[in-house]
């Protein structure tokens, strides 16, 4: 090797040496960096007519765990919806209160039902009437509360919904310029490395949003996508759309169908401008975004429903009361004669019977509105009937005719006259054999129909009795329960139940009754609360499923920041790891740093003998 050769590849050992120190003092200097990963030079040899020539800066790369990133990135989504969650269950946890506190639900229950056993013990006691009735406006008042406290979370959500929309965009945006920049550094003398750690950081931050997967595409760059397939970012951005509701009550819910939906949707935008909605038949979504739509549609939705329950028994165990049908025979059929006077739309009618041998029970729901119908099984909660809607607005010989026909050759119901129902079987047939017809009604009356007392009633002083014209009224009703103006304005009607004779003013049968009804008398309440199950319903008394709704909320929120605490054990887990692998060790740096001293010092020797070497010959 002459002169020159070796003076070239030594002065290339100085650059690449020199380069090297250069990145060591990179690395050490961003050792704390979040998302800085440890870069590395790479380099080539230099060649000449097949002979070596020195050495050159190729590029700057980093070295990457791609299948312990992508994990990460997962339970990131994960740890951005428990986050969501545990914030909101914590401010639900507020919003119940302490059980057995001064302003819990189960005290306001509790409350009433001591005020109703107080005037039974002092009928004539006019403090003890007045107990009641502030009892009820007490647990009025909690129930509206509480309704519209679940709301304002759920209106949080849908705003929060919005804003990580905003964030999502942005971030997409970023990453997009980004795999650019990526693509035109890629394999340049700097490198992209650093780009990269830019875009990773995004990207990260993105999966806490949003359930995302990436791959890998041409020099460098990023394509990414939601989990279920629709491209976010490749060349350029796709973005999403909310179209957020600002107004969110008990009646606003999801619904795959446009015109049914009644909060906001997300719609991911192509850069062609199609477009696909991102909710639309997933059964899971991850991210903040997917912990706002938990709570949005699914935990808060139940909350609601829960409150809704209790106000709608609470409603019903006071005002409703059972019509047993009358044993009747005309010729060979044997059935029963149903007094259904007072039947509001809601309320039911309910025949069992045997039919070959098999058991059956038929619900029929009274509708006014035939837009109503058909009503679904699961529109009581008993597991074990079959429910048919009958329209009532053609008056009781139009319904019985429905009801008739809906029954099928083996029972035959007329309307013998005014509010009556005559249920017959087939007689000489025999294939059935009708056990029993009942109404339950909904009574209005304050006095003369009996001990029971619509107590509470719907807004604007109307009825309750479950109606399912044009909406079923259950649905947020625990927004609207009022005490009943009535009684209210004359608390006499706590005891009276009689005009003709009149009750006496010490006559504890009404507030014996109420509360009897308030604690003892068994309730079915429907599945769609969470409390109970479609083939199991809870069934108890209203004072036991308050006392249910306060165990179900209570803990939740603990459990909640439990999760959220494993899951941020399991990120940080996986971030040492990653760090561990890609990050920057100070004491492996160091000892490249010795090692490129050595190796700088060796080729500066180098130079220095031909320079020597080179005045040797000069003076020669």
């Amino acid at each position: 090797m002459g002169l020159g050769a070796a003076l070239s590849t030594a002065i290339s050992g100085l650059n690449i040496n020199q380069s090297g120190l250069e990145l060591i003092s990179r690395n050490v200097a961003n050792a704390g960096t979040a998302g800085y990963t440890r870069k590395t030079l790479v380099q080539e040899n230099l060649a000449v007519g097949g002979n070596g020539f020195g050495v050159r800066q190729s590029t700057v790369t980093r070295d990457i765990n791609q299948f312990l990133q992508q994990q990460l990135r997962t339970e990131l989504g994960i740890s951005g919806s428990q986050q969501i969650l545990s914030q909101f269950l914590d401010r639900l946890d507020m919003v119940y209160g302490e059980p057995g506190s001064e302003t819990a639900l189960d005290t306001a229950v509790n409350r009433l039902s001591g005020a109703l056993q107080d005037l039974a013990t002092s009928p004539e006691s006019d403090a003890a009437r007045s107990s009641v009735l502030m009892g009820a406006e007490q647990l009025v008042a909690k129930l509206n509360q509480l309704s519209g406290n679940i709301q304002t979370l759920r209106r949080d959500a849908e705003s929060g919904i919005a804003d990580a929309v905003d964030e999502v965009n942005q971030l997409l945006q970023g990453i997009a310029a980004l795999n650019n920049s990526v693509k035109d550094s890629y394999g340049t003398l700097g490198g992209s490395a650093d780009l990269e750690d830019q875009r990773d950081q995004l990207v990260n931050r993105l999966s806490e949003l949003i359930d995302i997967s990436v791959s890998q595409g041409e020099r460098g760059s990023a394509r990414v996508y939601t989990s279920n397939g629709d491209l976010l970012v490749d060349g350029v951005a796709s973005s999403l759309e909310f179209d957020e509701h600002g107004n969110i009550g008990p009646q606003s819910l999801y619904s795959p169908t446009d015109s049914e939906r009644t909060v906001g949707t997300i719609r991911v935008v192509a850069a062609n401008g199609s477009t696909s909605d991102l909710i639309r038949g997933r059964p899971a979504f991850g991210g903040v975004i997917g912990g706002y739509l938990t709570l949005r549609d699914d935990i808060l939705v139940e909350a609601q429903s829960q409150l809704d329950e209790l106000a709608h028994g609470l409603a019903l165990s006071f005002s409703d009361y059972t019509n047993d049908g009358a044993a009747v025979t005309s010729g060979a059929s044997d059935g029963f004669d149903l007094d259904a006077a007072g039947l509001l739309p809601g309320n039911k009618v309910t025949v069992n019977y045997t039919e070959s041998g098999t058991q059956k029970t038929i619900t029929f729901i009274r509708v006014d509105d035939a837009a109503s119908l058909p009503l679904s099984d699961d529109a009581t909660p008993n597991p074990d009937d079959s429910v048919i809607g009958i329209d009532f607005s053609g008056g009781f010989a139009a319904a019985a005719a429905s009801m008739s026909a809906a029954l099928g050759a083996g029972i035959t119901v007329t309307n013998p006259s005014g509010n009556t129902f005559r249920f017959l079987d087939d007689g000489a047939a025999a294939t059935v054999d009708i056990a029993g017809v009942d109404a339950r009604i909904t009574s209005t009356a304050l006095a003369d129909k009996g001990s029971q007392l619509a107590l509470f009633n719907d807004s604007a002083n109307t009825a309750y009795s479950a109606s399912l014209d044009g909406a079923d009224q259950k649905l947020g009703f625990a927004a609207r329960i009022s005490l009943n103006g009535a009684i209210a304005a004359d608390s006499s009607w706590l005891v009276s139940y009689s005009t003709s004779p009149a009750t006496g003013a010490g006559d504890p049968t009404r507030p014996l009754e109420l509360k009897t009804r308030l604690t003892e008398q068994s309730f079915v309440f429907d599945s769609s609360s969470g409390i109970g199950s479609s083939n199991a319903p809870y069934k108890g008394a209203v004072d036991d499923f308050a006392r249910r709704i306060i165990s179900s909320q209570t803990g939740r929120s603990d459990l909640a920041n439990q999760a959220r605490s494993a899951q941020e054990i399991v990120v940080g887990a996986l971030q040492q790891r990653i760090d561990k692998e890609s990050g920057v060790n100070i004491d492996e740096e160091m000892a490249n740093l010795i090692e490129l001293q050595n190796a700088y010092t060796s080729s500066a020797r180098v130079i220095t003998a031909i320079k020597e070497m080179t005045e040797l010959l000069m003076r020669m």
